[in-house]
């Protein structure tokens, strides 16, 4: 054989060798699909035991929201858990006041698979909601077969805030795998949850006495508490409602003097209320209450239809006799409109992509002091640290001081992990079917993270009505032992 005879069968046998490693890697790839595909049966989930899971799951859900809706405190709400555990023979322990751990071991000791811990927030903000969600975690507890010790943890959030999961002991997080479960309209499986830092913007005005003017309180009452991931553009922000109000009086050059501006309750959701005193001069009061009237008007018929419409008012009062300086209203309304345009460029990264959130969550202006916490979510890294920067600049220039907080992490899980996949079968089996959904909310999975970085999290979000079907899609997690379904 020559040499190019030689040369010609290596190639062949070369082909040949690379021919083979595609079709292995293809029957690979084909064997993961259909074990993906079929390793959701979950032997004794039948027709009969799917029902009794959702039965029991939505008894216990009702119950739930008749005692957490008659719970006069925080510890209340705690001690209808505790009936459950009592009830079921569940060990319990209350940890910090804030938190009750649950815990089930596995159905046999020999078993070497990963501990699974479920978890859910609870408020009396929110009863029906808080129901829900315990009552599918505690129902799972109770009724799956586990094949892993199994730990249910539900803690008290105050308002929008996890107390809880913040005070919860890292002892509690050493787990396999944790599955969170938060409020949402429709099922989801959340991609990450936003961090969450706040600026606070403050300075001390000077005060100017009025004399001649005719003073007026305006005020917008009851919207709906709402986190950044439930607003749209229809969303009534009432900050920027009355914001709005002093820019027209700048640019139309009103004789206007501001005594105070307040808003907001927490800095992690935007205001349901706002409210601003202010004097006019005489001669351009028609013009003024014109344009005030014009904007509840249209207020008015937007929130016709609405089964318990906000409020928008304005109301002569006394005459004021002191207000902020002219110069510090000017400075303070310049600043917003600056702030506002910053916003939109933080909002989105190079490509456009909307990546976080910024609000004006909470105003306290007064003839003594002014203040207003910004409140910034981002749901990546790309602008996480420019807001600081970029507002620092502004505070300097226009001589107020800002003071920057980090309330809560990032979280962004990798993506299509092995304990999402599972999940997703069980779900389906379940017949849940939740969709993937990037917010730029905050989670107690940021936190949870901070606290463990290592530990694997999946972050469900439910609306009352899937309560019974969750139960079963973590009835069949809990007995498959996590990812050790795939």
């Amino acid at each position: 054989m020559n040499k190019t005879s030689k040369q010609d069968n290596l190639s062949a046998g070369s082909h040949n060798s690379i021919l083979k490693t595609k079709i292995t890697a293809l029957l690979l790839a084909a064997l993961l699909v259909f074990s993906l595909s079929s390793c959701a049966k979950i032997s004794g989930l039948d027709k009969e035991r799917a029902k009794a899971i959702t039965e029991a799951s939505e008894e216990l859900r009702t119950s739930l929201t008749e005692s957490f809706t008659a719970a006069a405190s925080s510890e209340e709400l705690l001690n209808a858990i505790v009936a459950f555990a009592d009830e079921n023979e569940i060990y319990y322990k209350l940890v910090n006041n804030n938190s009750i751990i649950l815990v089930k071991q596995a159905a046999s000791e020999t078993t070497e698979l990963p501990e699974i811990t479920l978890h859910c927030s609870i408020s009396s903000e929110n009863n029906e909601g808080s129901a829900a969600k315990t009552a599918a975690v505690l129902t799972a507890l109770k009724e799956a077969s586990n094949t892993s010790k199994t730990t249910v943890i539900v803690s008290l959030r105050d308002g929008l805030f996890y107390t809880g999961a913040m005070a919860l002991p890292t002892d509690y997080l050493e787990t396999g795998y944790l599955v969170n479960i938060s409020d949402y309209e429709k099922p989801v499986l959340f991609k990450n949850s936003a961090s969450l830092d706040t600026h606070r913007f403050s300075r001390d005005p000077q005060t100017e006495p009025l004399e001649g003017y005719k003073s007026y309180e305006i005020s917008i009452q009851g919207l709906p508490r709402s986190t950044p991931a439930q607003i749209d553009e229809e969303q009534d922000d009432p900050v920027l409602m009355l914001y709005d109000i002093l820019s027209w009086c700048e640019q139309t050059h009103i004789d206007y003097h501001l005594s105070s501006f307040k808003a907001g309750d927490s800095f992690e959701t935007l205001p349901q209320s706002a409210s601003l005193t202010i004097s006019i001069d005489p001669t351009d009061t028609g013009k003024f209450q014109n344009k005030v009237y014009d904007m509840i008007s249209d207020f008015n018929e937007k929130h016709s239809e609405d089964a318990v419409p906000p409020s928008f008012t304005m109301h002569h009062i006394d005459a004021l006799t002191s207000a902020v300086s002219t110069a510090d209203a000017t400075d303070l309304v310049g600043l917003i409109y600056i702030l506002l345009s910053n916003f939109d460029y933080l909002s989105k990264n190079e490509v456009e992509t909307t990546v976080g959130r910024q609000d004006f969550s909470l105003i306290d202006v007064s003839d003594r002091s002014m203040s207003f916490t910004i409140s910034c979510r981002f749901m990546d890294a790309s602008k996480e640290h420019d807001d600081s920067s970029a507002f620092q600049e502004l505070a300097r220039l226009n001589s107020f001081s800002v003071l920057d907080r980090e309330i809560y992490p990032r979280w962004t899980p990798e993506e299509e992990s092995l304990l999402q996949m599972s999940f997703e079968r069980c779900a389906e089996q379940a017949k849940l079917s939740p969709h993937s959904v990037s917010t730029v909310d905050i989670l107690e999975t940021g936190v949870f993270a901070m606290k463990n970085p290592d530990l694997q999290q999946l972050a469900i979000g439910i609306p009352p009505e899937s309560c019974g079907d969750l139960t079963k899609a973590l009835v069949l997690l809990i007995e498959n032992g996590g990812q050790s379904a795939l």
